[in-house]
C-alpha cells in the first residue's frame, strides 16, 4: 500500500494535483492496525473503524450498525416520497421509490446472520403496503412486486461474479 501511495504522490507532483491527508482515512479489516503507520504527503492518516459512504455506514467488524442505519435511512426517504406524492397511482409510486429510496449501496457487506437483518425485510413490507394501500395484515406484498430479498440476492451475486 506504502508503494501505492508513492506512485500516487509523485503523479500528484508531476501533475500539479493537491491531496488533503487530512480527509484521507484508512480503514482495516481483519487485521490488527495498531502497528501500521500510513503517511499521504507527509502527513498520518486516521485509522477509523467506521464511516459514512455515501449515507451508508461502512464498519470493520460487519456490526448489525450498517444494517440498521439502512433501514432508518429507507424509513426517512420511503416516508418523504409517499407524503410528497400521494397523488400518484401505486405502481408510479413504487417505480419512485425503488428509484430514490431503494439505495443499497454497501448490502454485500451486510451480516445476513445478523437478526437484524430482518428488520429491513419488515420495513420494505411495511413500505410496500402503504405504497399500494393493502392492510397491514396482508403478508404477501411479494407478488406485486420484487422482493427485497430478491434484490439483495442479486447485487451480492453480481458483487461474487463481477470481482
Amino acid at each position: 500500500m506504502k508503494h501505492s501511495i508513492t506512485i500516487i504522490e509523485n503523479y500528484a507532483k508531476r501533475f500539479h494535483i493537491l491531496f488533503n491527508p487530512i480527509k484521507s482515512k484508512l480503514m482495516c479489516f481483519n487485521v490488527d492496525n495498531t502497528e501500521i503507520i500510513l503517511n499521504v504527503c507527509n502527513q498520518p492518516v486516521s485509522i477509523i473503524d467506521h464511516d459514512i459512504y455515501l449515507g451508508n455506514v461502512i464498519v470493520t467488524d460487519i456490526s448489525d450498525r450498517s444494517i440498521g442505519h439502512t433501514v432508518r435511512t429507507f424509513y426517512q426517504k420511503s416516508n418523504h416520497v409517499i407524503s410528497d406524492f400521494s397523488m400518484l397511482d401505486s405502481f408510479s409510486m413504487h417505480r419512485l421509490h425503488s428509484t430514490y429510496c431503494m439505495s443499497l449501496y454497501g448490502c454485500e457487506l451486510f451480516n445476513y446472520n445478523s437478526n437484524y437483518i430482518s428488520e429491513l425485510y419488515v420495513a420494505w413490507r411495511k413500505v410496500m403496503r402503504r405504497i399500494f394501500k393493502l392492510p397491514m395484515r396482508i403478508y404477501i406484498v411479494c407478488g406485486i412486486v420484487e422482493s427485497v430479498n430478491l434484490l439483495l440476492d442479486r447485487r451480492i451475486a453480481k458483487f461474487i461474479f463481477n470481482h
